[in-house]
């Protein structure tokens, strides 16, 4: 096939989102709405996007959604950064036939076929770095599209990139650049207050006018940026001193980068007392908070909803788990022979398909993945003792028989 992008090396660097001058070029960075891989034909998740050729097969699958973008797309770039198994490419990448799949259904049976070839990912593959593919935008159709990452080196290869679920800094990024010639600014919202605690403010806002469309509006208080918030018409501050004044005001955006005039100035004093708070609503004898928990720190990493500094006891944790590797003991298996692990322990210093010591320093692990990993590994581990005591039996009976 006929290559049809560039592909370079990039050293890591944080992408923001941002824009430029009105009317010209725009920016914005977007995460897979979906990605996983496939291992032999079986669909894996968690923080991790793995690639390997060999007797063990593993894809990476990622989609894309860019129905966001208010322009006309001039070009895109993808990176991608290696957190595990350092290895060495090249790396192939591929325009899917199909973007119907998501994480819970993709298989070996729905998985989108390769369409166009986006060429090779070549260079180091040392864990920290991050490998960049610059995509033409008119290969694109449609506002999804799926990207395939399969390895095209030596047998026996691997590496790992991190998945949407890694660590901020290091999932899959594809930095969209448009332009569009919008020039006006939407018009000013107006501000209200529907309600406060001692530590929350709920503030609301009319929606504003624009000549092509509102897609943000950016909280303000006491005159410092405090979120920046999709379309949008409601918002709850959070983390506020009981019975101290605050100015919130708004503006509205659009996909330009055109700003609103700010909103009228909304000045509230939450409420004193030593009472509980407004964010947990009570039913019976449960308490429930529709946002996210941080205990022991200010902050909740991205995708979860509490965060611990510290240590947890219980008696007991559920863990739900969408799948179990009973797959290991159904025919055709690719079961990895004593040699093989072997080789592989030689040359990573750790087990197969298991995460490494940095890894799991870098980012933690689950539990339900980690507990399926560990199933599946004793699970091999039985067939080969089974294995080995019929080997056993069978010599022995030969013994025998010669005796």
């Amino acid at each position: 096939m006929k290559n049809l992008l560039s592909l370079n090396i990039w050293v890591p660097v944080v992408m923001a989102f941002f824009f430029t001058t009105p009317g010209s070029g725009q920016s914005t960075e977007l995460n897979p709405t979906y990605d996983a891989y496939l291992e032999n034909g079986v669909r894996k998740g968690g923080t991790l996007l793995r690639v390997e050729k060999g007797t063990r097969v593993r894809e990476t699958y990622m989609l894309f959604d860019v129905s966001g973008v208010n322009g006309s797309i001039t070009s895109m770039q993808l990176s991608l950064t290696v957190t595990s198994d350092a290895g060495a490419g090249p790396v192939a990448l591929y325009l899917s036939n199909s973007a119907n799949w998501n994480e819970g259904n993709l298989s070996n049976t729905n998985k989108p076929g390769l369409d166009i070839s986006l060429g090779n990912i070549t260079g180091s593959f040392s864990i920290g770095s991050v490998k960049t593919a610059t995509i033409d935008p008119t290969l694109i159709t449609g506002n999804t599209f799926s990207l395939i990452v399969v390895h095209a080196g030596a047998d026996g290869d691997d590496m790992a990139f991190a998945s949407r679920t890694g660590a901020a800094a290091s999932m899959p990024k594809l930095v969209v650049n448009y332009s569009t010639g919008d020039t006006q600014a939407p018009t000013a919202p107006t501000v209200s207050s529907t309600g406060q605690s001692q530590t929350t403010v709920d503030i609301s806002w009319t929606g504003a006018n624009d000549n092509v469309g509102v897609t943000n509006y950016r909280v303000y208080q006491d005159g410092s940026v405090l979120t920046t918030l999709g379309n949008v018409t409601t918002y709850q501050v959070t983390g506020l001193t009981a019975a101290t004044s605050y100015d919130f005001k708004v503006r509205a955006l659009d996909a330009a980068g055109n700003q609103s005039p700010d909103s009228n100035t909304l000045n509230v004093t939450t409420d004193a007392g030593s009472g509980g708070t407004s964010v947990w609503a009570e039913a019976n004898t449960t308490a429930s908070y529709s946002g996210e928990v941080a205990v022991g720190r200010s902050t909740v990493p991205n995708g979860y909803k509490l965060a611990v500094e510290g240590n947890i006891r219980a008696r007991e944790m559920r863990v739900d788990q969408d799948s179990w590797p009973d797959y290991v003991f159904k025919e055709g298996y690719d079961l990895p022979s004593p040699a093989e692990i072997k080789k592989h322990i030689q040359e990573k210093g750790h087990l197969p398909n298991i995460p490494s010591a940095a890894e799991v320093k870098a980012n933690g692990l689950e539990l339900g993945e980690m507990n399926r990993l560990l199933l599946e590994k004793i699970e091999e581990l039985t067939l080969i003792i089974i294995d080995q005591e019929e080997r056993i039996a069978r010599l022995e009976g030969k013994k025998s028989q010669n005796n």
